[in-house]
């Protein structure tokens, strides 16, 4: 029976008090009842720390551990030390998930005999309601060289970077912890050196997840230096798989390439981390344009900075909606 089957799923906290009921709600509420919930409240100081603390007292299944902040990296750390289930899946305290979404990651998961089973989201603005979730109609059983092919060139269903939106089997994953040194891309650090050990990897454009974007959220707000740091460590990783590397420079340039249009025009900040961004763009470009694997958005990208820094920006700019205050 499937629901003889422990799944853990950890919630790291900080400071999401406005919609955390929804959250832990949406989790509470699942079809599939036997969860365990590590909820680790990260230092929070707007109320959040009683809220799960609230949840916990009423449901048995939610532990609550509480830490100084630390960090989102550091916080799941934790939370991985204490996962007991055989599959593990990962929260943001601000998401939502459908009332079927662990019961139907499940059943996937063990009808393949699958160590991870990658599906879509959904976005919806703070304020906005919660989109209906999209069912099962489309499931790829992937090896782990195409699955990171996928997730470089952002192709295919389940080709999302992020951590959330996937069922891990527990042990597939143990001994991997997040880089608590990264504060941007920790998630894609992990999802590549998790993928490695994947034989059966399972992607569904089943989207039972609900991402929230909200204003001063990591999606929704500015450039920051750990931006930077996160490509530069891509950079110096690589790897010996030559089509890897080329999937890697690829992705590599259209980041680079939007995250200085994160970064005003008409300021001098971060000027020396832009004056590198496009470096990077720079070296990068001829072989995305070249690569018959890169998405023709993406090449347009590559294309549009041989017309100057400034173009490139704007162009992304339009395309992506960004609005930039002060401009």
């Amino acid at each position: 029976m499937i629901q003889n089957t422990l799944v853990s799923i950890i919630v790291p906290v900080y400071n999401t008090a406005d919609c955390l009921h929804e959250c832990l709600k949406s989790i509470r509420g699942q079809s599939y009842s036997n969860i365990e919930v590590i909820i680790i409240n990260d230092g929070s100081t707007d109320g959040s720390e009683k809220i799960v603390d609230g949840h916990a007292q009423q449901d048995k299944r939610l532990k609550v551990i509480h830490q100084q902040n630390a960090g989102v990296s550091a916080a799941r750390n934790v939370g991985l030390k204490d996962t007991s289930g055989k599959y593990v899946t990962f929260m943001d305290g601000d998401d939502v998930i459908d009332a079927s979404y662990i019961e139907v990651m499940t059943r996937l998961a063990e009808e393949h005999d699958a160590e991870v089973v990658k599906s879509e989201m959904a976005s919806f603005t703070d304020g906005d309601a919660i989109p209906e979730p999209v069912m099962i109609s489309r499931i790829c059983k992937k090896d782990a060289r195409h699955s990171l092919l996928d997730i470089m060139y952002c192709k295919g269903v389940g080709s999302s970077s992020g951590i959330a939106a996937k069922l891990y089997r527990t042990s597939a994953i143990k001994g991997l912890t997040f880089d608590e040194n990264m504060t941007h891309e920790e998630d894609l650090d992990f999802l590549c050196r998790a993928t490695e050990n994947f034989k059966t990897i399972i992607a569904t454009d089943y989207a039972g997840y609900f991402r929230r974007i909200r204003s001063g959220s990591a999606m929704a707000g500015g450039f920051r230096p750990g931006m930077l740091v996160s490509l530069e460590k891509r950079l110096r990783e690589k790897g010996d798989d030559r089509g890897l590397r080329k999937a890697q420079e690829a992705n590599i340039m259209l980041n680079s390439a939007h995250r200085m249009a994160l970064i005003p025009s008409d300021t001098k900040k971060h000027y020396k981390e832009k004056d590198r961004l496009w470096d990077i763009v720079k070296a990068t470009r001829r072989s995305a344009l070249l690569n018959p694997n890169q998405r023709l958005d993406h090449k347009m990208v590559a294309a549009s900075s041989y017309l100057g820094p400034d173009f490139m920006v704007w162009g992304i700019r339009k395309a992506k909606h960004i609005e930039m205050k002060g401009e």
